[in-house]
C-alpha cells in the first residue's frame, strides 16, 4: 500500500487539463432533393434582368475571392454586392432557384449563363460534380454565401490527392438556406463502408528489456597516461550526442509511466489495491488523450486486453474489475477530453487521425453512446469520417448501443445513426428502420427511406405507405425508387392503388408522378388496366377523367413497347377531343424530362 500511496501523490500533483472546445451551432442539415423540372410560368423582362445582375454577382464573387485575400476589400465588397442584388430579389420573388446544365444556367428555362466546359464555368463546374439545381433561400447570410464560394473555389481542379467533391463538402456544411439537388438516385449503388476492414491489428507484448548488453572495460579519463584523442568526440559522436539529448528533452513520460503501473497492477493480490491502481491508470489515460499522445494510449490499451485474456485462468478474481475499467474508459468521463485533443490535431495529418481511430477502436462497444453525440461537435470532416466509422465498426461488434440513439432526442444525430445503420449487414436492423419510417420528423423518414434503399432489404410492400407521404420530396423519392426498375410487385401496387384513386386540382402532379412511375416499372400486364383509363369514355366523369387520362398516356409512352404505341396511335386520332388533349399534354410532358 505504501508503494501505491506514493503514486496517487505523485500523479495527484500532475496538473489537469481543462476542456476548451468550440462547438458548432449548426443548423438544420440540408435536404437532398430528387430533381425534377419546375413547373414553367410566364417569367417578366425584369425579374429575369434581377436574376442575370445575381449570376453577374455571384460569378464576380467567385473570381475576386480567388485573386484576392478572403479579408481584402475587392473581395469582401464583392460579396456584399452579390448579397445586396439577392435580397433585392429575395423582396420581391421569393427563393431563387437556379437549374444546372453542361455549360449553362437556367432560370424557369430561360439561359442566365452559359460558358466554355472548364472548371472556371461554374455551370461545368456544378455539373461536373452531379449538381442539379440550386436554390438560395431568403434569409441566407453572407457567412453561408461566403463558404459556399470557398467551396466552389477549393473544388475548381479535381486532384487525384483530393477528397470529396461539392456535393459532399455542401453535405458536410450544413447549410440552412441553401438548397441543392443531385442526380445520384436514392437506388443507385453506394460506395459501401466495409467496417470489417477495420479490425484492430493485436500488437506485439511489449514487456521490460531483459537482454543486457556486454560491455567492454572503460579506461578512466582521469588517467594522465592515456591519449586525449581516445576521448575527443568525432562529428559523427557530437551529432549522436545531440540526437540522444534531444530524445530525452522530449522523451514520451506517459508511455514510462504506464509501464510502472501496469507492473504495479500486476503486483497486486487485493481487490482494494488493484481497482486503486486500475484508477491510477484511467485518470493517466484520461490525461493522455487529452494530450493527443493516441499512440501511448493504444499501447496501454492493449496491453490491458493482453492481461484480461491472461487472467482468464489466472486471477478470475479481476475480471469484473476489468470488465468495468473498460466500461469506465468508454465513457464520457473519460472521452470527453477528446475535445482538447481535436485542438491540437492537424487536421491534415493523417498519421494523427489514423492513431487516433486505432485507440477508439480498442475501446468497448458501449462508446458509441459517447462518441455518438461528439459527431455533432467535431471541428473538422476528417475528424468526423473517422468518428463515424469507428462507430460504425464498434456496432459490427454489439448494434445495441448504435440503435439506441434512435431514441436520441437530437434528430441530426439520430439521422447520422441511420446513415450509419444502413451500412450494416445484420438483418434485425431492418425492423428499427422500419420504425423510423414512421418518425414525426420528415429528415429522419427522409434519411430512413435512403437508408433501406441503400440495404436493399426491406420489401416495397412494408415502404409503400410512403406514396402518401406528407413530404413532397419523400413521396417523389420513393416513386423514383420504385421506378428505376421493372417490377412485378411495384407494378401490381401501383395499379391497386391508381384503381382507388379520386382526385382533385392539388394532386393532379402527385398523381401524374406516380402514373409515370408505373410506366417506368410496369409491363404488358398494365396495358388493359391504362387503356381503360385513356380510352373508355364512361368510366369516371369530370375533372378526374382529364386527369387520369393524362397519366395514363404518360404510363404508355414510358412503357415503351408495341402495344403501347398502338393505343397511343388510336388516342391521338381520337374524335373525342378530350382523349386527343390528354395524349398531347403527355406527350409533351414526356418531352420536357
Amino acid at each position: 500500500m505504501i508503494a501505491i500511496d506514493l503514486l496517487r501523490l505523485a500523479l495527484n500533483a500532475e496538473p489537469k487539463n481543462q476542456a476548451c472546445l468550440k462547438k458548432n451551432h449548426s443548423g438544420n442539415k440540408v435536404r437532398i432533393y430528387m430533381t425534377e423540372k419546375s413547373i414553367t410560368r410566364q417569367v417578366g423582362d425584369d425579374e429575369l434582368q434581377q436574376v442575370k445582375d445575381v449570376a453577374i454577382k455571384f460569378f464576380l464573387a467567385i473570381k475576386n475571392y480567388s485573386l484576392y485575400p478572403e479579408h481584402h476589400a475587392i473581395s469582401k465588397g464583392s460579396i456584399a454586392d452579390f448579397k445586396t442584388h439577392l435580397d433585392r430579389f429575395f423582396k420581391n420573388y421569393g427563393n431563387l432557384r437556379i437549374d444546372v446544365e453542361r455549360e449553362r444556367l437556367l432560370y424557369r428555362g430561360d439561359v442566365i449563363h452559359q460558358g466554355p466546359p472548364d472548371p472556371e464555368n461554374s455551370a461545368f463546374l456544378f455539373y461536373r460534380d452531379g449538381i442539379q439545381w440550386l436554390e438560395f433561400q431568403e434569409g441566407l447570410g453572407r457567412k453561408e454565401i461566403l463558404d459556399f464560394i470557398k467551396i466552389i473555389d477549393r473544388y475548381k481542379a479535381q486532384k487525384e490527392e483530393a477528397e470529396g467533391d461539392i456535393v459532399t463538402a455542401l453535405w458536410e456544411a450544413e447549410f440552412s438556406s441553401l438548397n441543392y439537388g443531385t442526380n445520384e438516385l436514392l437506388w443507385e449503388e453506394d460506395v459501401l463502408i466495409d467496417f470489417s476492414r477495420l479490425k484492430v491489428m493485436e500488437e506485439e507484448h511489449l514487456g521490460l528489456d531483459k537482454h543486457i548488453e556486454n560491455q567492454a572495460d572503460v579506461p578512466s579519463i582521469a588517467d594522465p597516461g592515456l591519449d586525449k584523442s581516445v576521448w575527443k568526440l568525432t562529428a559523427e559522436e557530437i551529432k549522436e550526442t545531440l540526437n540522444f539529448v534531444h530524445e530525452e528533452e522530449h522523451r514520451n513520460f506517459d508511455a514510462d509511466l504506464f509501464d510502472v503501473l501496469l507492473v504495479f497492477m500486476k503486483m497486486q493480490e487485493e481487490k482494494e489495491d488493484f481497482a486503486v491502481v486500475l484508477d491510477f491508470i484511467r485518470e493517466s489515460l484520461q490525461n493522455t488523450i487529452a494530450k493527443g499522445d493516441f499512440q501511448s494510449a493504444s499501447k496501454l490499451l492493449n496491453s490491458m486486453r493482453e492481461i484480461y485474456r491472461s487472467y482468464k485462468t489466472e486471477r478470475f478474481w479481476a475480471l469484473p474489475l476489468l470488465e468495468d475499467f473498460f466500461v469506465m474508459i468508454s465513457s464520457p468521463q473519460v472521452l470527453s477530453t477528446l475535445s482538447e485533443a481535436w485542438l491540437k490535431i492537424e487536421e491534415k495529418d493523417p498519421d494523427i487521425i489514423k492513431e487516433m481511430r486505432q485507440m477508439l477502436l480498442l475501446l468497448s462497444p458501449q462508446a458509441i453512446l459517447t462518441l455518438g453525440p461528439m459527431l455533432l461537435e467535431v471541428p473538422s470532416s476528417t475528424i468526423h469520417k473517422s468518428l463515424m466509422e469507428v462507430i460504425g465498426s464498434l456496432a459490427t461488434r454489439d448494434l445495441r448501443p448504435l440503435i439506441r440513439l434512435l431514441d436520441h432526442p437530437k434528430k441530426n444525430l439520430v439521422q447520422k445513426a441511420i446513415y450509419i445503420l444502413g451500412f450494416m449487414k445484420d438483418e434485425s436492423v431492418d425492423r428499427s428502420l422500419l420504425k423510423m419510417v414512421h418518425d414525426p420528423s420528415e429528415q429522419i423518414r427522409e434519411e430512413t427511406l435512403k437508408a433501406l434503399v441503400r440495404r436493399k432489404s426491406a420489401g416495397i410492400r412494408e415502404l409503400f405507405p410512403l406514396i402518401e407521404d406528407s413530404s413532397d420530396n419523400i413521396r417523389r423519392c420513393f416513386l423514383e425508387y420504385l421506378g428505376h426498375k421493372r417490377s412485378e410487385e411495384a407494378e401490381n401496387l401501383l395499379v391497386d392503388y391508381l384503381g382507388k384513386q379520386r382526385v382533385n386540382r392539388k394532386v393532379f402532379p402527385q398523381l401524374l408522378d406516380t402514373y409515370r412511375t408505373l410506366g417506368r416499372c410496369g409491363s404488358r400486364r398494365s396495358i388493359p388496366f391504362l387503356k381503360d383509363r385513356l380510352l373508355n369514355k364512361a368510366w369516371i366523369p369530370g375533372l378526374g377523367k382529364s386527369m387520369h387520362q393524362q397519366g395514363a398516356a404518360l404510363a404508355l409512352l414510358e412503357l415503351e413497347n408495341k402495344e403501347a404505341r398502338e393505343i397511343l396511335n388510336l388516342a391521338s386520332k381520337s374524335r373525342f377531343p378530350g382523349v386527343r388533349n390528354a395524349y398531347q399534354s403527355a406527350l409533351e410532358l414526356k418531352n420536357e424530362q
